[in-house]
């Protein structure tokens, strides 16, 4: 290969590795990862290629690798806090070894996993100034004025809500 093709090619490749890393990086953790590592890789080409004098094959080369090792360290560690949050979300709840279901950790026996549906009130009242006209009441003169009242209002909310169910012993474990 003469050297502008291999130069073309070195460019096209680190221009690659650089855009892969960066733009297949859906997590934060792994942008910022391939961002230092394309810098850091900058840097160790720009020494390596100072020594070997070819100073742009190894900045591009070493933008390359380095965002690349960027992006796998910052994925790695994207994964395993995705891992540790998984594992708090579902703390409390093993998995049964027989049969592969998952149940709660305080489950004695066999079961299954239901939906039960319950129903709540949203209260939505609200004070409102009312304008009450004057009166008479058993001789007493009430003027006109201004009152605060309570506006009765609300709506019922259906929510379901996950729930273990342990089956029922066999009828020849019930007998002595």
């Amino acid at each position: 290969m003469n050297p502008p093709v291999q130069k073309r090619c070195v460019a096209a490749f680190a221009a690659a590795a650089v855009a892969c890393a960066a733009g297949c990086a859906d997590f934060a953790n792994t942008r910022n990862f391939a961002a230092v590592g394309t810098l850091v890789g900058a840097g160790a080409g720009v020494a390596l290629g100072a020594a070997t004098g070819h100073v742009a094959e190894g900045v591009m080369i070493g933008a390359g690798a380095g965002g690349l090792m960027g992006g796998i360290a910052g994925s790695s560690l994207e994964n395993a806090s995705r891992k540790k949050a998984e594992k708090a979300l579902l703390q409390g709840v093993e998995q049964d070894m027989l049969t592969g279901r998952t149940r709660p950790a305080g489950a004695t026996g066999p079961g299954r996993w239901d939906v039960a549906k319950k129903s709540r009130w949203v209260d939505t009242s609200q004070k409102k100034r009312v304008w009450v006209e004057e009166k008479v009441v058993d001789g007493k003169v009430f003027e006109a004025h201004f009152e605060e009242r309570l506006v009765p209002a609300g709506h019922w909310v259906e929510e379901e809500e996950k729930v273990w169910v342990e089956d029922a012993p066999p009828q020849s474990a019930l007998k002595p």
